[in-house]
C-alpha cells in the first residue's frame, strides 16, 4: 500500500502549469518539521508534491507561500540522467486530497496595515516590535 499523509508550509507559490491537453498541473514543495534523534533538534525536509486537475486550479487560486497544507496521495520515485550523466533519483507526491490547515493571509495590504490585530485594533507592519 502506498499513502503518505503530510502536513507542512508551502515554500513558495504553487507553480502551475497547462499540459498540451489543457490539464492543469500545480507544483508545490512543503517544508516539514521533524526532530532529530541525536539531539532532539528540529530539522526541516523538503518534500515536492504534484497536484492535478480542480485541485490544482484551486491550490494556484487559493494558496501562498508560508500558508501550512494537508496533503495526502501516494510517493512516486523516478530515476532520470542529468546533462552531466548522472544518474539521479528524484521523490515526490502524488497528491489525492488537499486541505487547507489555516487561512491564506496577505501580509500587508496596500496601505500598509497588517490582516491582523491585537485587542481588536488593526496594527500596521511598522508597530510590530521583534
Amino acid at each position: 500500500m502506498n499513502i503518505c499523509t503530510l502536513m507542512g508550509r508551502l515554500v513558495r507559490d504553487p507553480d502551475v502549469k497547462y499540459t498540451q491537453n489543457g490539464k492543469v498541473v500545480a507544483y508545490i514543495t512543503l517544508a516539514i518539521d521533524r526532530f532529530s534523534k541525536d539531539n532532539n533538534e528540529k530539522e526541516t525536509d523538503f518534500v515536492k508534491c504534484t497536484l492535478f486537475g480542480k485541485q490544482a486550479e484551486a491550490c494556484g487560486n487559493y494558496c501562498s507561500k508560508g500558508q501550512r497544507l494537508l496533503v495526502s496521495g501516494s510517493l512516486r520515485v523516478t530515476s532520470y540522467e542529468d546533462k552531466a550523466g548522472v544518474k539521479r533519483i528524484d521523490t515526490s507526491v502524488l497528491v489525492s486530497t488537499m486541505e487547507y490547515i489555516e487561512k491564506r493571509e496577505e501580509n500587508a495590504g496596500a496601505n500598509g496595515k497588517a490582516n491582523f490585530g491585537f485587542m481588536g485594533k488593526e496594527v500596521s507592519i511598522g508597530e510590530i516590535s521583534f
